[in-house]
């Protein structure tokens, strides 16, 4: 007990002393003093957030058994009664082994206006290499692993987007020129990818990326998406007729070709026609998305959807706590 009183007053006469010479700093080291005292204000109130969503199971064996396992880097840390395992908070989730915790939430912010990488990049004044890890993280994190039921009207169509391989490593073809037109004519599945969505007025939205368009693969996207009482709004495609024919949901057929486009004022296709052009003037912004992190932008733009519809959107904290530690 001596040792450790004797080592709590060396530290409390260390503090006492860098107090005294706090006039002697220069501007610069007052600077950096300061911004360093920020950079742990904020990472203890990110940790803070995070300490408060509490672990009710093991993310490597499921086990409900947990006890508190001391702490590390300002975290929880739990163990599991069964499988001994010790794990924290962010164990599991797109976020585990992240550093730079002070940073989270500019992130956040950072998703919430729709910034660029370089703009990302300017903002948090990190490395480009930081910008896409944490760019590909966090957007996979806002994915809601949770499988959604469309219930009420249904509005289902589908929508082309141009194919783009880069930063890829194994390329089966050359790279091409942003702008040059399609090698084949038409919505050649070498050239586009399908991306198929289904909408509800509850904007309620779900998607699924393929370059098969065949109508089985269709419709298991359909079927458990789609509840038995809803009314499916579409066009003539052959895959919605037969959809809706094979699961006896009442299908409501809109034709563009006879410039019909409502039915009984209530029966349209015009959310889901919205949702795609928002989708391509979202991809446009943000200067080409390669194909296989596709489906995490699709995820960005229905949070900033869900975000703009909501009266009082989440705060970056509260995003942070509620949309970004899925396991």
């Amino acid at each position: 007990m001596f040792g450790l009183d004797r080592g709590w007053m060396v530290k409390g006469k260390a503090f006492k002393e860098l107090l005294a010479r706090l006039n002697e700093l220069t501007s610069q080291q007052r600077q950096v003093i300061e911004s360093t005292l920020n950079r742990l204000s904020t990472e203890n109130e990110v940790c803070k957030e995070l300490n408060q969503v509490q672990m009710t199971e093991c993310p490597h064996c499921g086990s409900e058994h947990l006890q508190k396992w001391g702490w590390k880097h300002n975290l929880q840390r739990y163990r599991c009664k069964a499988c001994r395992a010790t794990f924290n908070r962010l164990t599991g989730t797109h976020l585990s082994r992240l550093r730079k915790k002070e940073q989270w939430l500019e992130v956040v912010e950072s998703l919430n206006e729709k910034e660029t990488l370089d703009q990302m990049q300017e903002r948090l004044g990190i490395s480009r290499m930081t910008a896409v890890l944490w760019r590909k993280r966090f957007l996979a994190a806002l994915k809601d692993p949770k499988q959604k039921t469309l219930t009420g009207i249904v509005e289902a169509d589908e929508t082309f987007v141009r194919q783009s391989i880069k930063g890829s490593r194994n390329r089966e073809r050359e790279p091409r020129k942003r702008g040059e037109p399609a090698k084949y004519a038409g919505t050649h599945p070498d050239d586009y990818v399908c991306v198929w969505t289904a909408r509800d007025r509850s904007k309620e939205t779900a998607h699924q990326l393929t370059t098969d368009q065949r109508t089985p693969v269709f419709k298991e996207f359909l079927k458990p998406l789609v509840a038995k009482d809803s009314i499916l709004c579409s066009d003539g495609k052959t895959g919605y007729i037969w959809f809706a024919r094979d699961e006896g949901i009442h299908h409501v057929v809109l034709s563009a070709k006879n410039r019909q486009f409502v039915q009984d004022g209530v029966y349209h296709i015009q959310n889901v026609n919205a949702y795609h052009s928002r989708l391509k003037r979202f991809l446009s912004c943000l200067r080409g998305v390669a194909t296989r992190y596709l489906e995490n932008y699709l995820s960005w733009l229905d949070y900033l959807d869900s975000r703009s519809a909501n009266e009082n959107p989440l705060s970056p904290r509260q995003v942070l706590k509620t949309r970004l530690l899925h396991i």
